[in-house]
Parts: C-alpha cells; sequence; structure tokens
C-alpha cells in the first residue's frame, strides 16, 4: 500500500508502476467484452489548477453519447474550452442532434438535417 503523503512526482510514479499496469489489464478484458471503459486517475494538478492525471480508456464500436463525453471530457485535462470544441466537433462529426444552449451559441445547428459542415464554430 502506498503512504498517503507522497509528492506528486511520487504519485505519478506509483501510477505508472503500480496502477497502470492493473488500469491496462481491466481495459484489455473491458475490450475482449465489448465494453467501454473510461478512466483517469488525477496524481497533480499543474499551477493553473488543470488535472495531471493518467488515463485508460477503451470504447466499444457500440457505445452511448455519455461514454463519448467522459473520454472527451478525461482527455481535456479540466479544460471548458476544450472539452466544449471536442463535443461540438462530435456532434457534428457523428452528424448528432443536440439541444445545447452553448453549442447554438458556438453555430452548431441542433438539426443534423440543416446542418452544413462548412458553417464555422462561432463563439458569441
Amino acid at each position: 500500500m502506498a503512504k498517503q503523503t507522497m509528492n506528486a512526482r511520487e504519485r505519478e510514479r506509483f501510477y505508472d508502476k503500480q496502477i497502470a499496469p492493473e488500469l491496462r489489464r481491466l481495459g484489455l478484458m473491458c475490450q475482449d467484452a465489448g465494453l467501454s471503459m473510461v478512466c483517469v486517475v488525477e496524481f497533480a494538478r499543474d499551477k493553473e489548477g488543470y488535472s495531471k492525471n493518467g488515463q485508460t480508456t477503451t470504447l466499444a464500436k457500440e457505445r452511448s453519447g455519455s461514454i463519448n463525453m467522459l473520454d472527451m471530457l478525461a482527455r481535456s485535462h479540466g479544460n471548458i474550452d476544450a472539452f466544449t470544441i471536442a463535443v461540438a466537433r462530435w456532434v457534428r462529426e457523428t452528424n448528432a442532434p443536440h439541444s445545447s444552449i452553448v453549442l447554438g451559441q458556438m453555430g452548431v445547428e441542433p438539426d443534423p438535417t440543416r446542418r452544413t459542415q462548412d458553417t464555422p464554430y462561432v463563439v458569441a
């Protein structure tokens, strides 16, 4: 068992040596079973407060929008702009409908049948 008073470098090493291999094993099990998994382990924060973390993600071919958004959120490391832009990109690339006020303000048409791929994102 690891001690609770590790510094950030020690926590990252502990993650790399002890946690990451186990998460990889679990991720492979999930992948073999057709399950999606998004796991984030935070071992530090940078000066701006953004997460410094390790991630293990397995995405099944058939998965929900919720698991896609969890994956995007994990990859954004706490940066709301990165997350919002990733969601907007995903909605447009998958031609998914949405009811988001924020995406609407960014210029992403809610109805995919009325959406054009050349419409730029607009940040109000």
